[in-house]
């Protein structure tokens, strides 16, 4: 088996890992569990980290991909898919420097304070 599709199905599998603890992540903050969810963030947040740092350890052993057949309209679809990944990575950013600054409103207990 070609080493790069064994990587790319590792990275796939990876995915469906990382959406999974997203979506359980998300109904666990539904039900006011936020340790659960907290837990379930951080390790779909760690996930991607080690997504990011296995492809630059496959570039550096495995090499970029071929992209002498390519056309325009592949160049067109990976660089929607790079401002993507862009575009995720800033909002979790965010979102995870939004939830450090609220983790001091719960308190210890990390209990959701009451009201809307």
């Amino acid at each position: 088996m070609d080493p790069k599709l064994l990587y790319w199905t590792g990275a796939f599998v990876n995915l469906g890992v990382i959406v999974y603890c997203v979506l359980r992540g998300v109904a666990a903050i539904r039900r006011g569990e936020v340790r659960r969810h907290r837990r379930l963030m951080l390790t779909g947040a760690g996930l991607i980290g080690l997504f990011l740092a296995s492809y630059v350890v496959k570039v550096v052993a495995l090499g970029k991909e071929d992209r002498s057949l390519w056309t325009p309209l592949d160049y067109g679809i990976l660089y929607v898919h790079e401002l993507c990944i862009a575009a995720m990575l800033l909002a979790g950013g965010v979102a995870l420097f939004r939830a450090w600054r609220f983790r001091r409103a719960l308190g210890p207990d990390l209990v959701l304070p009451p009201g809307p």
